[in-house]
């Protein structure tokens, strides 16, 4: 999957296009409905999104922002091409994510140096089929953490981004009428550079 951003130098954040593929034709039926408009209703973004580039470039000064994601709207559009979608019963509350950024002040190389932790405001919960029906499916996460360390040149383009996630998940299952409930914990790390 390609994911195509449009940064200004006056902050303003917004992804354009979107390019997804696989040799799987029911997995490509999904993939489609992938759209720059899904993104950015989902992570936020808009034309002055930007709120980053606003912060004072004040060494220790830190911005807290809480961002939320519509999860119901996005995973319902791409759920909907999958047959006999509209038996699932798709339910999701939305995901709500505090950012606190620091501005660390210029790097060795001369580049603004930002670090942010992430916290989960609230519980994020995502159910399928009818509770308690063979085949029901509940997801609860309640404890998503992060840390991203963030470096961007003179000229406002980022350079760099390392992402650190935490995310503990409860999951219900229910299948031939016994309910299996588990809690795995998912870590997910991510590198972003400049071409």
């Amino acid at each position: 999957m390609t994911v195509t951003t449009r940064i200004t130098p006056q902050g303003q954040v917004k992804i354009t296009a979107v390019k997804a593929d696989s040799s799987d034709p029911q997995v490509r039926a999904v993939l489609s409905k992938f759209t720059p408009e899904q993104f950015n209703a989902l992570t936020g973004n808009s034309e002055s999104a930007g709120w980053l580039y606003g912060i004072p470039l004040t060494p220790g000064h830190s911005s807290t922002k809480v961002q939320t994601a519509d999860f119901q709207k996005y995973m319902g559009g791409l759920l909907s091409s999958l047959p006999g979608a509209e038996q699932l019963n798709l339910k999701s509350s939305p995901l709500k994510l505090q950012d606190t950024t620091t501005y660390n002040g210029l790097n060795p190389q001369g580049l603004y140096a930002l670090t942010t932790t992430t916290s989960q405001v609230g519980s994020w919960q995502v159910s399928l089929g009818q509770p308690g029906s063979d085949g029901a499916f509940e997801m609860e996460v309640n404890n998503v953490t992060g840390k991203t360390s963030q470096l961007y040149r003179r000229d406002g383009l980022p350079a760099s981004q390392v992402t650190s996630m935490t995310m503990p998940i409860r999951l219900t299952l229910t299948v031939d009428d016994q309910v299996v409930s588990f809690v795995m914990n998912m870590q997910q790390e991510i590198t972003l550079k400049q071409k």
